[in-house]
């Protein structure tokens, strides 16, 4: 018997095709971020305004503005507003 037996669980999958690749794996992960980016763009410049004066600040005013920029132009924004208003803790 082999000391790691869920390594021969995984060379099974492996060989049979079976899983998500690493490279799909990160592309998914990266599109939710970016997703998860433009439908906040709006609130998070909103929230980099509330800062304290200073350079971090400035960063996060400068990373957020593209972002509500094509929240307002892809109109993804609205989707969280709509998903705010609808919330029962609002």
């Amino acid at each position: 018997m082999s000391p790691h037996p869920n390594k021969d669980i995984e060379i099974e999958r492996a060989t049979a095709g079976c899983g998500v690749s690493r490279r799909r794996a990160h592309a998914a992960v990266l599109g939710f971020y970016l997703a998860a980016a433009l439908f906040n763009g709006e609130a998070l410049l909103r929230e980099a305004h509330l800062l304290r004066y200073g350079p971090l600040r400035d960063s996060a005013i400068a990373a957020a503005r593209p972002l509500a920029a094509a929240a307002r132009m892809t109109r993804l924004g609205r989707l969280r507003a709509w998903a705010e208003r609808r919330s029962p803790a609002h």
